[in-house]
């Protein structure tokens, strides 16, 4: 089963540039919002989410503007021993407008890649 969480955006008028549209940046927390909405539907304890970004690449095939109502979904696509790697899109009017891939690695209390333990990898497993 794939796990799949989807969030509704509220653009902000500080997300949008001078060109009228949102701007790539502000994308990253998008998509960071739609990864928070991923663990706080599927994992029971939040403060067993220590996760640091090691990549990320995003996409950008049309702009989002002021007014438009975008959704980030969200679903794991691989997980490894250290590192989960999410898939999000953000769609308006369901077309997708942005799509990115992160590749997080869990760390331990001294910051170091650590196995993902047990009990929060069978959650991102689904």
């Amino acid at each position: 089963m794939t796990l799949k969480s989807s969030l509704d955006i509220q653009v902000r008028y500080s997300d949008v540039d001078l060109l009228g549209h949102v701007n790539n940046a502000t994308f990253l927390t998008y998509y960071e919002l739609g990864r928070i909405d991923f663990f706080r539907n599927f994992i029971d304890d939040l403060a067993e989410i220590r996760f640091v970004i090691a990549h990320i690449d995003v996409d950008f095939f049309s702009e989002v503007r002021l007014g438009d109502m975008p959704v980030c979904t969200t679903t794991v696509e691989k997980l490894g021993n250290t590192s989960v790697t999410f898939r999000s899109d953000i769609s308006i009017r369901g077309e997708v407008a942005s799509a990115c891939k992160a590749v997080l690695v869990y760390v331990d209390k001294e910051n170091r890649p650590s196995n993902i333990p047990e009990n929060l990898r069978k959650h991102l497993a689904g």
